[in-house]
Parts: structure tokens; sequence; C-alpha cells
């Protein structure tokens, strides 16, 4: 954008000089820039005339100007530099600066009087007397001041398996406005199995492809003490500008707290409608679904209309990956071993895995050990879940299995397939795997099995658990 801020402003011929110099500068960095980037930074950047003549850059906050600064300027400095020369223009400095604010002091060569060019700065340096008086005294802005992010909780960090796949490939289309004709996600599953960590990754996402956007992040226990506080203080209009007017991505966690909270409700759900009629975005965490959610029929309405994901318990593949990047983030050494076993007995919850991590961590830290072993494993877990099975060994379920199915303790480690045996073989992997601590490698090589084989076999046997009240009352 182009413009004079001056009224009584006559050089007219330079004012279409300096329109056609940043139109074409525009179209450089166009061509030079990936699409997504040049939208995202270069297109909001405003170009004016000031009443003296000089030119002003404006950017949309100060955190938009400092990631320009570090990130772009040097692709801006190098195209207006060959522009310049084409418009016959000079440039004597160059200020990085927010809206309102002068940036560029751009001035035509009409006094005959040589300005300083562009290629005298170098913007990589902070040093430079103009860049460092620009930046000077202003206060660096965080786009995340009103988003307390776990830096952790990011889309590279989250560990995907079949059972979250979905809730992930949605989160991140939404987050990147590539779902447009939704504009509410709502992320279901029991508590500790990532619904946080997709919603702030979407949150922190969606900032770094639009950071002029205002996104508000809170858990509904915050929002209902907000509008608690603003009812009692009368500043129901700074809470309803705050939510309704000011905000493009709304992110509440804990949906569920709403329910028997019938005037949070209400107000949730006009904030929901004001937000969606605007085209912004709301994402919602739960641990109930729309449909059990006893909540206003019209809030139920609306919820029921959402993007709705649900995140499974992940399977034992995705634990294993949790678990080696939880490891891998904190420098802890850990064999394959010791994390099978974890994984193959810490199934429900992703806050237990992180807890054993860090465990295992701070046991390794005191006893200044280099690396976990499967002894340290087993007593983490023991701790953990009251799993202190070491006195129940394979031995004796060989030998009950053998007993109930009538064979000889070599059958079940044979390699026979009759049904028999296969099936009593199953039975024996699928009672190690639930009543001891050794891992599914140990059980499988226990039964002369590979470990995706012991794998299938125990799988199937819960299968046809739920299947067969018979079978599953025998075992």
């Amino acid at each position: 954008m182009v413009s004079s801020r001056s009224e009584d402003n006559n050089n007219v011929k330079a004012s279409a000089n300096l329109e056609g110099l940043w139109l074409s500068t525009k179209d450089s960095l166009a061509a030079a820039l990936p699409p997504s980037i040049y939208k995202a930074w270069i297109a909001p950047l405003k170009f004016y005339l000031e009443a003296d003549d000089s030119l002003t850059i404006e950017t949309p906050n100060d955190y938009f100007k400092n990631y320009i600064q570090k990130n772009y300027a040097p692709n801006i400095c190098a195209a207006l530099s060959q522009k310049l020369k084409e418009f016959g223009l000079s440039a004597k400095q160059l200020i990085f600066s927010t809206c309102a604010e002068p940036l560029a002091d751009l001035t035509p060569q009409d006094d005959g009087q040589a300005g300083q060019s562009l290629e005298d700065f170098d913007l990589d340096e902070p040093n430079s007397t103009e860049l460092t008086s620009s930046i000077e005294g202003k206060t660096t802005y965080d786009p995340f001041h009103d988003c307390p992010f776990n830096p952790l909780f990011t889309f590279n960090n989250f560990v995907v398996g079949p059972t979250n796949h979905l809730a992930y490939e949605t989160s991140k289309s939404f987050a990147q406005n590539l779902i447009s004709d939704n504009g509410l996600l709502l992320l279901v599953s029991d508590h500790g199995l990532g619904k946080t960590h997709l919603s702030q990754a979407s949150g922190r996402l969606c900032l770094e492809c639009n950071p002029q956007y205002s996104v508000r992040y809170l858990t509904c226990e915050d929002l209902l003490n907000e509008l608690s506080l603003a009812i009692k203080k009368h500043e129901t209009e700074d809470f309803k500008r705050r939510y309704r007017l000011n905000c493009d991505l709304m992110i509440v966690e804990g949906a569920a707290f709403m329910i028997g909270k019938i005037g949070l409700q209400n107000e949730f759900c006009l904030t929901i409608d004001q937000l969606l009629n605007q085209g912004k975005k709301v994402i919602l965490t739960s641990t109930v679904d729309s449909f059990n959610m006893k909540v206003d029929p019209s809030l139920k309405s609306r919820l029921s209309s959402a993007l709705t994901v649900k995140i499974g318990q992940p399977e034992f593949q995705t634990r294993l990956g949790i678990l080696q990047n939880l490891a891998q983030g904190r420098g802890l050494k850990i064999c394959l071993k010791a994390l099978e076993l974890l994984a193959d007995n810490i199934k429900h919850d992703v806050r237990a895995l992180k807890g054993a991590i860090h465990n295992l961590w701070v046991e390794c830290g005191m006893l200044n050990k280099n690396e976990v072993d499967i002894d340290m494993a087993r007593g983490c877990l023991a701790l953990l879940t009251g799993m202190a099975n070491e006195g129940l060994g394979l031995n004796l379920i060989f030998e009950v299995i053998c007993r109930y199915y009538n064979l000889e303790p070599e059958d079940l480690n044979s390699k026979s397939r009759k049904k028999n045996i296969s099936e009593a073989r199953n039975v024996a992997m699928y009672l190690a795997r639930e009543l001891t601590s050794y891992t599914l490698k140990e059980i499988a090589t226990a039964f002369g099995r590979t470990h995706p084989s012991a794998i299938y076999s125990i799988n199937k046997v819960e299968d046809q658990m739920a299947k067969n009240p018979k079978l599953s009352s025998q075992i």
C-alpha cells in the first residue's frame, strides 16, 4: 500500500515514482520468496510518503517488526537497492518500526547531494547507529503473551500413531486455515492423551502463519473467573471486546467444566456465535463429546456442529515412540528393553509415560549412572503402577497353561501350529504380558516367537475375549 500522509504534498512525480518503486520491490520479493512467506510477512507491509518527502514502511506490531528485521531485512534491502537505482532514488537510512513510526527515510535526489545508499547498511549488524537508535527503548513484542504455550507442545514434537493420526492432521490443517468451511474444532479424549498438546500446537502454528492474529488461550475455569470478575466490576463490555471483537482464534481447554454453569454456558455460546459469524476460529478440548455433554440446548446445538475428532489410547508402537522422544529430549540414555517394558505396561496415560522418564532421569542423576537398564525400569514401573510382579514368572504361567490345556511345556515354545497348541500359546503370552514385568521381546523369545508375532497373538486374544465371554471367563 502506498499513500501520502500530507494533503499539502505536491510532489506528484516523486509519489508516482515511489509507488512504482514499492510495487516493483514487492514483485521482486514475491518472485524470490515462497508464496506462504510472502503472504504472511511481506504483503502486510505498508509504504507511505511523509510530509517531509520521506518514506515509511509500516509493520503491524513489534513482533512483526523484529521478525522481519531478523529474517527478511536482507531480502528487502537487496530488492530496494536494485529498484532505487532503476527509479533514480536514494535512501539515507533504513529503520524498522511499527505502525505510526517512521521506518524508512528514503528521499529523491533532487538537491544534488548523494544520499547514503542501502548497500551501505549491513542489516545483520545490530550495532549500526541508525538501526540501534530505531529500536532503542522499544519493548519486544511476544506474540504468545496472551498464550502461555508450552514450548514443547508443537506438531514436530507430537508422536503420531493410528489412534491420534486423524486428530493430528485435522488440528494442523485447521491451524493453517486449510479447513475453511467450519470454524469450530472440538478435540475429545480421556485425560492425558494429547488434547492440550494439539490445541497449543494449533495456536502456535496459527500465530506463525498469521503473526498479526490475536489468539486467546485459557481454560474454561479461567473464562468463568474472568466473566465473574467482569460482572462484579461492571466491565462486561471490556470482556466482550476482548473475546468477541479483538480475537481471531480462541482456544478453551476443558469445555466439560461448563456443565451445570448456566450463566457461563450462555455467555460462551454467544461468544462462539459472534466469533464464527465473523469468520474467526474456536478450538475446544473436552473429555466428553457434544452428544453426552449435559449443557444448555443452544450451546449443545452449537457444539454438535463442530468438527469433532477423538484421540484414542496410544497403542504399543506409539507409546514406545513417545518414550523415545521424551528420553531424547532429556538427553537420557535408556536401553530398548527398558523402553519396551515401560511401553508394555503404561498404557492409558501419556502423562504417566512422562512421569516414568522424569523419575528415571532423576534417578540416573542421583546415582551418577550413564544409562537406564532393565532393572531400573522395573523398579520405576513398580513405583508408578504397583506392578511388583517379580515373584510371578514365566515358569508359573507355563505350568498353569500346560495343566489347563493338557500340554507339555515344550509344546508352548515349539513351532507347532495345531489349534489347541496355538490357542494355549497365545493365552500364555497374553497372561505373561498382563501379569509380569517382562518385555514383549522377552516374552516372544520365551515362546520361540518374534516380537511382531507376540504382539499379533496378544491382540488376537484381546479381540477374542471381547467377542467370546466364555474365553474371557476362562482366562
